[in-house]
């Protein structure tokens, strides 16, 4: 699955800012059961990093549609 980081637009207002966004994500190997143990941690501003999480969530889903 590939995620097209080009196509992420910050909105004007978040342009004129030159502030970072660091996002680490970790997981475990799934459990038996299918489950697995997912973690995050981010520095930086949330409203970039809740835009980033729904525009890569939309690029998953869009793939799973195409699959």
């Amino acid at each position: 699955m590939v995620i097209d980081l080009n196509s992420f637009y910050i909105p004007e207002e978040k342009e004129k800012e030159n502030d970072g966004l660091f996002i680490m994500i970790t997981c475990a190997a799934p459990s038996e059961d299918g489950k697995m143990q997912v973690e995050m941690t981010y520095e930086g501003d949330p409203f970039v990093l809740l835009y980033i999480l729904k525009k890569a969530q939309e690029q998953f889903e869009q793939n799973d549609d195409i699959s």
